[in-house]
């Protein structure tokens, strides 16, 4: 059999008010039975009268006559003075003192890149789902934030790609990309494949290659004997120069 563990009293007398305080929580909690909670948590704080669980027991009681069936404001503002006056930094303090609008609790405002990003997602949402009517002013929108952002440079992109191939507007799509061209100056990627949509072809050019191509192909290889004994001439001269000079 193994040995009974010896609690020392210390270890004893704090299980015991965890054990207190927790049964006032079941009450509270669990049952909810306000009124067996309130007597536990009174009974807890007069017997622990500074303890790290008597900030939480005070808000808990607090709550408790806030309730309607247990209304007492007089209770409540005795708890809660009695609470940031032992406990100001307390989680609890905190609290009521929000409640109470004595802090304002500061929100964190959104970037300019943020919210422009979150606008594109819903643009790109609007297109992947087909509205490109809708999807088309969320894009143009980003893309007049600011000419310096590669973001608002792809929604550029994105205005012009919409109207090229999902609006049919070829006249709106090379404005839009001659756009990405002009005032992008940053965002080189965009603005390179911008250009290759706004870059007339050389036809003329071209055709000329072509015609060049073609006449080289045609033009026949000089096969006759003449030819050949031609070549045999400069060969053998050739080698004959090579012997003069290695004599």
């Amino acid at each position: 059999k193994k040995p009974l563990e010896k609690r020392k009293l210390p270890q004893v007398e704090f299980d015991l008010m965890n054990h207190r305080y927790h049964l006032a929580e079941f009450y509270l909690l669990k049952v909810q039975q306000f009124d067996s909670a309130a007597y536990h948590y009174r009974k807890f704080l007069n017997t622990y009268e500074d303890s790290i669980l008597t900030p939480k027991a005070l808000y808990s009681l607090a709550y408790i006559y806030k309730s309607p069936e247990y209304s007492d404001s007089l209770k409540v503002d005795s708890l809660e003075q009695l609470l940031l006056t032992r406990y100001p930094d307390s989680p609890f303090s905190i609290e009521i003192r929000k409640s109470r609008g004595e802090i304002v609790e500061k929100v964190e405002e959104k970037s300019a890149e943020q919210e422009a990003y979150q606008k594109f997602l819903k643009a790109e949402s609007l297109y992947s789902a087909g509205e490109f009517d809708r999807a088309l002013p969320v894009y143009l929108e980003v893309a007049g934030m600011d000419s310096s952002w590669d973001l608002s440079a792809k929604a550029q992109f994105a205005v012009a790609w919409l109207y090229e191939h999902n609006l049919n507007q070829p006249e709106a799509a090379l404005q839009a990309y001659q756009r990405l061209t002009e005032h992008y100056p940053r965002a080189y990627a965009y603005v390179a494949a911008a250009k290759r949509k706004t870059t007339p072809v050389n036809y003329e050019a071209e055709q000329k290659t072509a015609d060049s191509l073609a006449a080289l192909v045609e033009t026949p290889v000089d096969t006759t004997i003449a030819q050949v004994e031609q070549t045999e001439e400069i060969e053998e001269d050739f080698e004959l120069q090579l012997e003069d000079i290695l004599e």
